[in-house]
């Protein structure tokens, strides 16, 4: 959310002369783990509860991730641990780590008896340990809920994505919705056979 806020939503708030027109803004960040939306101009953010991974689970992934610190670094996050590719840092080798990262991760988790609870997801430039309760089939979740208490009728929907588990938001309005899938992502590695729009 710190970036959400950092390079769009305060430079909104500098440029809104009347601070009230910001509560027609929702922001979801951590795959809906956290909210941020505006109060008579003023910013209210929301946490999901009882999400985040437990704090000697993250010791434990960062005590792992220090050999793979060459290539990623550890971003701040409220409900996730999130381990994510260093600018300039060449893509492939990044993927590579990424991968080896990502199953001793998912050990880690096995061997603390909470891969029920928790996975290890990849996207294009990060990884992510998640609870499973959230993804981004339910963050959109949260912003339809934001837009029904606004009584706000959206004719169609655009969602743009660069990575495979942004379909998920596709898949989650495609029923109910007119949807446009703008994938930006590397087309070979695109699987669209769930999507009903593209």
């Amino acid at each position: 959310i710190d970036w959400l806020k950092r390079e769009i939503l305060h430079p909104l708030e500098d440029l809104a002369q009347n601070k009230t027109l910001l509560n027609n803004i929702f922001g979801s960040s951590e795959f809906g783990g956290v909210h941020l939306s505006y109060k008579e101009g003023v910013e209210v953010i929301k946490q999901e509860e009882d999400i985040s991974p437990p704090p000697q689970m993250k010791q434990k992934a960062e005590r792992i991730f220090q050999d793979f610190e060459k290539s990623m670094w550890i971003e701040p996050k409220q409900t996730l641990i999130t381990f994510a590719c260093k600018i300039n840092y060449p893509l492939a080798e990044f993927q590579k780590d990424q991968k080896a990262f990502a199953e001793k991760l998912l050990n880690l988790l096995e061997r603390n008896g909470l891969e029920n609870e928790y996975e290890v997801q990849s996207d294009l430039l990060g990884l992510n340990i998640r609870n499973r309760k959230v993804n981004k089939s339910f963050a959109v979740k949260e912003v339809i809920r934001w837009i029904n208490q606004k009584n706000i009728k959206p004719e169609s929907f655009i969602i743009i994505g660069d990575s495979q588990s942004d379909t998920e938001m596709a898949e989650e309005l495609q029923d109910e919705y007119s949807v446009e899938f703008v994938f930006v992502g590397n087309k070979e590695k695109f699987d669209n056979t769930r999507l009903k729009c593209i």
